[in-house]
């Protein structure tokens, strides 16, 4: 009994740093970048764009991921969109600066791929009509990650719809 009295507490105190957290981070470490994005006004046209700058420290290189997503509370508006597929990825060099916007299209529209991340330009869109958004201020995160590690730095932005 006494042997495994120690063996016992050994096994309670690792279950406890593991499942409590207690000498551990779940949250995976920031790759070392700077993510800045601006806020958005949409305008009557119904595209926007929050320009994105990624800067290297440290002299960190390699491919990072961006993603963009609605991060408000659940609402029936039509909000503007800025998911698609597929993802763009920036290939970042050792102290450099990346300067490039994220776009945002009407509801209900064919978000066109070489338009999506990027100093790209929004391209032709579907015959399909544009649905005019609901007028309101709404938070989207900007994410950009890295490719091999998942390491993310997010920053949050708004998109008002005057």
């Amino acid at each position: 009994m006494q042997r495994r009295m120690p063996v016992f507490l050994g096994l309670l105190l690792t279950t406890c740093f593991g499942l409590c957290g207690l000498g551990f981070s779940a949250t995976p470490a920031a790759p070392h970048v700077i993510l800045k994005a601006t806020n958005v006004v949409i305008p009557a046209t119904g595209l926007g764009s929050s320009h994105t700058t990624l800067t290297s420290i440290d002299g960190y290189s390699g491919s990072i991921l961006f993603s963009c997503k609605y991060s408000g509370p659940r609402t029936a508006a039509k909000i503007p969109t800025c998911t698609y597929g597929p993802l763009v990825v920036w290939q970042l060099k050792a102290n450099q600066t990346l300067k490039g916007a994220i776009f945002f299209f009407p509801p209900g529209v064919a978000i066109p791929l070489a338009a999506s991340v990027g100093p790209l330009r929004p391209a032709a869109f579907s015959t399909r009509p544009a649905e005019r958004p609901t007028p309101g201020t709404y938070r989207y995160t900007i994410t950009a990650a890295n490719t091999k590690t998942g390491d993310a730095v997010s920053v949050n932005i708004t998109v008002t719809v005057p």
